[in-house]
């Protein structure tokens, strides 16, 4: 019986894994044709400053990177429940920090090759409310940031709570804006 208990652990880790595999191939390939049909463009100064970004918008660190043309690294929490968005973010090349400490940032600017980017509404949301501990740190280590506005002429969302991610559509205008945050 016991075997059989295990037998059916490794059966079920198996199908999550290539559901997760299969799911991450189809997300790279709908990313491939948006990159091949949409029109990117950008504005504002972006130099020696963390990159500041709504969570649901963590797309477009795969579009930045091309624009930038420099590796960015995105800090995520150290947790089973990203667990997904990591593997995500590395086939895409997305560098990541693993950090629950807002400490994190104070080291950050040793990745002098990459640019550091990081959700304000993160790790846990609420969606579109800055994180105190996020706000309170970047101000604690006089830490210069600036906030990437992403405007989608179309999108797609998926995903309804407030862990959605949202994908440009195929054919859409994307325009970056990079200036100061400010507060509601």
């Amino acid at each position: 019986m016991k075997c059989l208990i295990n037998l059916k652990a490794k059966i079920d880790s198996l199908l999550e894994s290539i559901y997760e595999e299969i799911t991450i191939t189809i997300i790279l390939l709908y990313i491939g044709i948006v990159e091949r049909t949409s029109v990117v463009s950008f504005r504002g100064d972006h130099s020696n400053c963390i990159l500041l970004f709504w969570h649901e918008n963590i797309y477009s660190l795969v579009l930045l990177r091309k624009i930038l043309k420099k590796n960015v690294s995105v800090v995520v929490a150290d947790s089973n429940r990203l667990k997904y968005w990591t593997k995500l973010l590395h086939r895409l090349k997305i560098g990541i920090i693993v950090s629950n400490n807002p400490l994190w940032i104070k080291k950050a600017f040793k990745y002098r090759n990459h640019k550091i980017a990081l959700a304000l509404d993160g790790p846990f949301g609420p969606n579109k409310a800055p994180n105190n501990n996020v706000i309170n740190a970047l101000i604690r280590f006089n830490i210069n940031s600036i906030f990437v506005y992403c405007n989608l002429s179309k999108r797609i969302e998926i995903g309804k709570n407030w862990n959605k991610m949202v994908l440009p559509a195929p054919f859409s205008r994307i325009n970056f804006e990079f200036k100061k945050y400010s507060m509601p």
